[in-house]
């Protein structure tokens, strides 16, 4: 499945990835494991992999009751 993101490889070895205004950093290229996601100014910390389309439901709602989307909310820099 392609989902048309712009791939950018950073010289510590993580891996950014955008599309408009939303932007997913890992930590390093192919470890889903843990990574940081971002909207405009809000941003979240997913701790354990998800499935593709979940990548939209935290920013829908904010239900950090189910297990699978165990969400860390970060300060705004």
């Amino acid at each position: 499945m392609k989902l048309k993101f712009h791939k950018q490889v950073n010289d510590d070895g993580s891996v950014k990835y955008s599309k408009g205004a939303f932007r997913m950093m890992i930590p390093k290229a192919g470890d889903f494991s843990k990574f940081e996601i971002w909207y405009r100014d809000e941003r979240r910390q997913i701790m354990q992999p998800i499935s593709v389309h979940q990548l939209q439901k935290p920013f829908l709602r904010n239900d950090q009751s189910a297990p699978e989307r165990r969400i860390v909310r970060l300060k705004n820099s």
